[in-house]
């Protein structure tokens, strides 16, 4: 088992053992690689400390689930509902930020921009599942798309509402660019399909936030965060910002290539089923590191897990004083004592990691169910004079 060295951190007695379930089955092999020795800046678990004797920064991608339950961070049994997420601004230190609900002329604007949404991209659904067809499909696909990017191209905005036709003609603009990033892949995916990579979905699913108005930041910086004296680093693949400053919507976006397994027909969704111990870990990491940039304090933390094309919304819920004991002894126990706010039950304790059923943007029903989720945020953290302020009664 574990030894506990003078600073409280877990120490192996082994090479193996309990941190290959931390780290993953693999590390061994990553200890020994030439990589592990090359890293100066941003290191794997192999090497934690440099010659000087000064810690190293850890990097959360190397995690494992199993590192963030050491850490009291689970996630929930099954899923949440979507509409349960709006509630972060009434449950969390927003302030006079993030609006809920939209009423009089901020509820008209979402509404319209919601339907001006789902009616430009209803469309896509005759594409038929692009990412997984053959070549002969692909084809004909991407003589779909060529014609709705026309389409989109040539449509006109007549809508006598100056300050409406705004969103709308911003948020046409950016289905027009979506449409350019979908042929690109399509494109791709017909002709050069062993190319295809993360980076082409994250690329697509960056065009697709950004019909929503949000804010994406393509090239997010790395954050740090000290766990029990070691500077812990994560970098996810895009962030959403709020307006123009370093304070985030949603901090972590995560895209993997890989499709998302299919749970059982007769269940709830559960998030521990059909995604692996490495994806969960690492999105927990992230998840952590980047809660104090969040908009919704340091103890709400959104994000967003997407494989392919199939999204799902994360969110971390932690107390200050779970984070306190995270920073300055790495392992947490007795989590449960350890409630999020005063008041509420043992039941819904500090740690846990929220999240939704999963979604395909690509599919109009799976899509319908987000949009008004993703441009209610989208209004209210547009950079500039047209975020959406609360009314005043």
């Amino acid at each position: 088992m574990a030894a506990k060295d003078t600073r409280g951190r877990c120490r192996s007695r082994s090479a193996s053992g309990s941190r290959d379930n931390v780290y993953g089955s693999d590390y061994k092999r990553r200890k020994s690689s030439p990589a592990c020795s090359s890293r100066s800046n941003v290191s794997n678990p192999c090497s934690s400390t440099a010659s000087s004797g000064k810690s190293q920064t850890e990097n959360v991608s190397y995690w494992m689930r199993q590192r963030a339950e050491k850490m009291g961070i689970f996630y929930a049994t099954e899923a949440t509902d979507i509409t349960e997420f709006y509630k972060i601004s009434e449950k969390w230190e927003v302030e006079e930020s993030i609006i809920y609900p939209f009423t009089g002329k901020n509820k008209q604007i979402l509404d319209s921009l919601v339907k001006f949404i789902k009616e430009k991209l209803k469309r896509t659904t005759e594409l038929n599942d692009p990412v997984t067809e053959g070549l002969a499909r692909s084809l004909r696909n991407i003589k779909l798309c060529e014609k709705m990017l026309e389409d989109t191209e040539n449509s006109v905005i007549d809508e006598p509402d100056q300050n409406l036709k705004w969103y709308l003609s911003r948020s046409l603009m950016k289905i027009e660019e979506f449409y350019v990033e979908l042929l690109s892949f399509l494109r791709k995916q017909s002709f050069r399909p062993k190319q295809i990579a993360e980076t082409d979905f994250t690329k697509l699913l960056s065009k697709f936030l950004e019909i929503c108005l949000l804010n994406v930041d393509f090239l997010p910086e790395k954050r740090v965060m000290e766990i029990n004296g070691v500077p812990t680093a994560s970098v996810p693949d895009l962030r959403i910002n709020f307006n123009e400053d370093q304070m985030t919507v949603i901090g972590v976006v995560e895209v993997k290539g890989m499709r998302l397994k299919k749970g059982p027909s007769d269940k709830k969704f559960s998030i521990q089923g059909v995604l692996n111990d490495r994806v969960l870990g690492q999105h927990a990491g992230k998840l952590l590191v980047d809660h104090k940039e969040s908009l919704f304090g340091v103890e709400a933390v959104l994000g967003i897990l997407c494989m392919q094309t199939t999204i799902v919304f994360t969110l971390l819920e932690i107390s200050k004083d779970h984070l306190r004991r995270i920073v300055e002894d790495g392992e947490v126990e007795q989590r449960k004592q350890m409630k999020r706010k005063v008041g509420e039950d043992d039941a819904k304790n500090s740690g846990i990691i929220l999240y939704t059923k999963p979604y395909d943007y690509m599919k109009e029903e799976d899509r319908e169910e987000v949009i008004e989720f993703l441009v209610w945020l989208g209004l209210q953290t547009i950079p500039g004079t047209h975020r959406l302020q609360k009314e005043k009664v």
